[in-house]
């Protein structure tokens, strides 16, 4: 390996998210005042490194992304989608904790938290300490021969075993982070954003990080370990430690967080382990401006197929999706189900381009990898694998076509799809295959 290329390979720990459920990858989610990958980019800078090679097999679409505007790095950054992580060479960093900072070894007393099937099943749930015991660092991918330490040397931190074990990782990531920018001279500087407005009363406990355009009422605590995301509203007399608020967070008056997290108005709470989807408004949640899943060019092309095709026959059946969304007609019918599915595109409630919607049973046959591919990826009308021929989840190659779709940008198949559509007749729904 040359002495100017780093090798980092992101954790494909999709399968696992099934509390958060965040649309990213872990190696891309917030660790601090940015994503973990970009931490790995600032230490690759610091080591004098002029070109780094990136692989994933965990939603490559979403890294290709945030890479392709990771331009302020004077970095040669080079990208590869995986099957599996196994695939990435052995000399590959996994980038699995915040390079060069301690691991937390100690887990807590879980007597506290509720009860529920995860721990009924005998799962223990681990949550990191404040306090960094030992000297740990980033992993190596498993079946390197030196799969129990890392590059440095340091011990690498266990891996996650659950949902839980993933927000508390990142929530241990981000209190290294923290004591690590305390502990620089420059702290002062660095832990308050720009146009921020913070009330004379409100009191700091080092370490934190606020972000970018917060308001902070009076009376507010904010820290030890706190990160208050940009664009966040604190009103008054809150308490936030040991908490992540993302951005645009909204706090009312007299409302507390003690480890927490409060991402776009859930909050999860890594005291109890709970997850909160629905809390009153004036207590907490996210000034985030709601953003249409489905533009309004899509819309109306909706609209327009959906004249150009004619109305159709009614269709009375239905089916659940794996994901637990309802659709009119047959899993199985292929092209015939696509004209109940155009309303649903100018009501703003599915996409117009996406891979095909699959039930449970679909899903469970294909393999885990391309499971953690398509888990993740927006359904649609109409799908890629519709310009090869394959109209239905149970067409043998048409899994094949979806995590080909998953895998890249939304617009590099646009053209494949748009030439599909503008051949598409009235005709061609009635059945499963489309006429030459």
């Amino acid at each position: 390996m040359s002495a100017d290329l780093l090798e980092l390979v992101l954790p494909d720990w999709g399968g696992l998210d099934t509390i958060r459920r965040s649309p990213l990858p872990f190696g891309l989610w917030t660790i601090g005042d940015q994503c973990l990958l970009h931490h790995w980019l600032d230490h690759a800078v610091n080591q004098g490194v002029t070109r780094v090679h990136i692989y994933t097999a965990d939603r490559p679409a979403a890294v290709r992304h945030v890479l392709e505007d990771s331009l302020l790095w004077p970095l040669s950054l080079e990208f590869s989608t995986l099957a599996a992580t196994s695939e990435a060479p052995a000399h590959a960093t996994l980038v699995d904790w915040l390079p060069g900072a301690a691991a937390p070894t100690d887990t807590v007393d879980l007597g506290d938290a509720e009860t529920t099937q995860e721990e009924a099943a005998g799962v223990r749930r681990a949550q990191p300490s404040c306090r960094m015991p030992a000297p740990r660092g980033p992993g190596i991918l498993p079946g390197a021969s030196v799969q129990a330490t890392t590059s440095t040397g340091l011990a690498a931190p266990p891996p996650p075993a659950h949902g839980w074990d993933l927000i508390a990782r990142a929530a241990a990531m981000e209190e290294a982070w923290l004591e690590r920018m305390a502990a620089g001279p420059d702290q002062a500087l660095l832990s308050i954003g720009f146009s921020c407005k913070i009330h004379p009363q409100a009191k700091l406990i080092s370490p934190y990080f606020i972000g970018d355009e917060v308001f902070i009422g009076p009376g507010c605590e904010i820290g030890p370990y706190a990160v208050i995301g940009h664009g966040s509203v604190l009103t008054g007399a809150n308490r936030v430690a040991h908490s992540h608020l993302a951005p645009h967070s909204f706090l009312g008056p007299v409302t507390a967080l003690e480890n927490c997290l409060l991402d776009s108005g859930v909050l999860f709470n890594l005291k109890h382990f709970t997850r909160l989807d629905h809390i009153e408004p004036h207590l907490l949640g996210s000034l985030a401006k709601p953003t249409s899943h489905v533009p309004l060019r899509d819309r109306l092309h909706a609209l327009f197929l959906y004249l150009r095709l004619g109305a159709g026959r009614t269709i009375t059946d239905s089916f659940v999706t794996f994901d637990g969304r309802r659709l009119p007609g047959n899993p199985t019918a292929g092209l015939s189900n696509r004209r109940a599915w155009l309303p649903l595109v100018w009501q703003g409630k599915l996409p117009l381009f996406g891979v095909l919607p699959r039930t449970s049973e679909q899903f469970a046959s294909l393999n885990p990898d391309w499971q953690n591919l398509i888990r993740h990826a927006p359904i649609g009308v109409f799908a890629y694998a519709d310009s090869q021929g394959c109209h239905s989840p149970s067409h043998p190659e048409e899994a094949l076509h979806a995590v080909y779709q998953a895998s890249l940008p939304p617009a590099a198949l646009s053209p494949a799809i748009s030439g599909f559509l503008r051949h598409l007749q009235a005709a061609d729904l009635t059945s499963t295959v489309l006429r030459a």
